[in-house]
């Protein structure tokens, strides 16, 4: 029964950087182990996509053989098999969690955003720039991504 579900697994993990699986989905949690790995994701800022298995039996037996892992939920990130709830709660509680989003995530969202400046021309908006690092006309991509880093460490600009 679940390689049947294998394909759908694996394209879903495939076009989602962030992929949870799990009883519900983001906005209506059915299970409070579930709504707790939402809630830390939440609290990171990170853009994610859900697969409610309570809809498919075979996904979610499908996603326990795939892992190998036996509970549900189960966080994915850029393919790779993260863990369950406790793991999770303990990554983001020693700040594990977020250096890996940041890593896997984050490093990818600024190599688009210096190939979308390069490609399509197109400029940041200024005002949403700290002052040292407003631009004026043409600037080098390694002050764009200087830029870049200040406002999201400043939470002024959200990437995700």
């Amino acid at each position: 029964m679940s390689e049947v579900a294998f394909p759908v697994i694996q394209k879903l993990i495939a076009e989602n950087p962030v992929m949870l699986f799990m009883k519900g989905d983001k906005n209506f949690p059915q299970c409070g182990f579930s709504s707790r790995v939402v809630q830390i994701l939440l609290r990171l800022g990170v853009a994610f996509e859900t697969c409610n298995v309570l809809e498919d039996d075979s996904i979610r037996q499908g996603i326990k053989d795939f892992s190998n892992w036996p509970t549900i939920p189960q966080l994915y990130v850029k393919g790779e098999f993260v863990g369950g709830c406790d793991i999770l709660t303990e990554m983001y509680q020693n700040g594990e969690l977020k250096t890996l989003l940041e890593e896997k995530v984050l490093k990818n969202i600024w190599d688009m955003a210096v190939i979308s400046l390069i490609v399509k021309r197109k400029h940041i908006k200024t005002n949403i720039l700290p002052h040292p690092f407003r631009m004026n006309g043409e600037g080098k991509i390694e002050r764009i991504l200087k830029a870049f880093t200040l406002a999201w460490t400043q939470r002024e600009l959200s990437l995700f």
